[in-house]
């Protein structure tokens, strides 16, 4: 865990230097800690009260984040500002369950490709937006993703939030052609590591 905190602030510094931004770390979450866990609630609440609901159900739905947030299965990586405070969360997974992991084997066997990894929550605190701490967050976790061997990316978005689509856009994730009615599903394809020259 060590080496992957400190890996983790070099990169995000690499980053900030390249985006003259000086104020920004991204770091993993203390999970066990509580005042770090309630600014997280926080900046998930704004972005429920914007119904840009993360999850299908507005009442429900900060509690199932705040689960995906804490779950030990999961990595959750904050932006911290230069007092401290956490200004944006991202929330992903690099290891699937013994079901997933069998079934990404047998599938990999036929088509050779891997089952795609989910980032879940990407929010940055709605005063602290158009300061490039989405993208910053974003870059550690493609990173660190790419880093465990990962290839593939997906995540999901409420379609009403065109400004995320936008930002996904950006970031060279392709919307899916078979996006639903409630979902408009990314991806991206990291492999050759190109993210990294964004």
């Amino acid at each position: 865990m060590k080496n992957y905190t400190i890996k983790t602030i070099f990169i995000a510094f690499l980053i900030l230097l390249t985006n003259n931004i000086f104020c920004i770390d991204i770091v993993p979450l203390e999970k066990e800690n509580l005042e770090q866990i309630e600014q997280v609630q926080h900046i998930l609440e704004q972005d429920l009260d914007a119904r840009y609901a993360i999850f299908e159900e507005k009442d429900g739905g900060l509690e199932l984040a705040m689960k995906y947030i804490v779950s030990k299965n999961l990595i959750t990586l904050v932006a911290k500002d230069d007092n401290g405070l956490i200004v944006g969360v991202i929330n992903y997974h690099t290891k699937l369950s013994k079901i997933g992991s069998a079934i990404e084997w047998i599938t990999s066997w036929f088509t050779l490709k891997k089952i795609p990894r989910n980032i879940h929550i990407l929010i940055v605190d709605q005063d602290c937006r158009g300061q490039k701490i989405g993208t910053l967050l974003m870059k550690a976790a493609l990173t660190d993703l790419y880093n465990h061997k990962i290839t593939s990316i997906q995540l999901s978005v409420n379609p009403k939030n065109t400004h995320a689509q936008a930002f996904y856009t950006k970031l060279d994730f392709k919307k899916n052609a078979y996006s639903s009615n409630q979902w408009c599903t990314f991806y991206i394809n990291i492999s050759d590591g190109s993210f990294l020259k964004n």
